[in-house]
């Protein structure tokens, strides 16, 4: 049995780039169809499908370009699957500074790095402090929504009159209230 994640993330790097840096960074044997080995883990490198891409866009706000597919062995008594899947996930962010996500089983929000801001997932989590405190990294600990779980949408409070606002400015443009404020949000974050 094993415990699956996958580093999706945003970046330039293509595969073979990123296979390179992670075959001559850590003390891991080259497999089969780009896979990278040791006793705890095993890691695959490929690119991210289409499908994905818009899922991804959709509940995190970014277009991953790299699935970096890892599987820990369950009985890893030395827990050195769990220690690689930290460091190399820290060495790629250290290195590619995109938007990013870590999944457990494709849906469990493990970390997240969104516009430049680094956190862990503070429930359930991963790693102890012990094993936090050697990431050089900026980085929070707080809890994260799942959205490919099912977690429902964030909730944000604001005046009655900003809200009537808000109302008032979708009818005129035709749009839910959701949608233009999802929108103006938006635009205010880019710009």
């Amino acid at each position: 049995m094993s415990l699956d994640y996958e580093l999706r993330i945003e970046t330039d790097f293509n595969p073979d780039k990123i296979y390179d840096i992670l075959s001559n960074q850590f003390d891991l044997k080259p497999g089969e169809d780009q896979r990278l080995f040791n006793s705890g883990i095993i890691i695959g490198v490929y690119p991210e499908k289409p499908a994905t891409q818009e899922l991804m866009l959709e509940n995190y706000g970014f277009k991953p370009t790299i699935d970096i597919w890892f599987s820990l062995k369950h009985q890893d008594q030395e827990n050195l699957g769990k220690q690689t899947l930290l460091k190399v996930s820290i060495l790629l962010l250290s290195l590619i500074s995109g938007d990013a996500v870590l999944l457990f089983n494709s849906e469990k929000t493990v970390l997240q790095r969104i516009s430049g801001v680094l956190i862990f997932n503070q429930k359930p989590a991963t790693w102890q402090k012990s094993e936090l405190s050697q990431v050089k990294l900026n980085y929070y600990v707080k809890p994260l929504k799942s959205p490919l779980l099912g977690d429902s949408s964030p909730k944000i409070a604001i005046q009655p009159s900003v809200y009537y606002h808000l109302q008032a400015m979708a009818i005129l443009q035709g749009k839910s209230l959701k949608q233009l404020t999802n929108d103006l949000l938006k635009e205010s974050l880019i710009n």
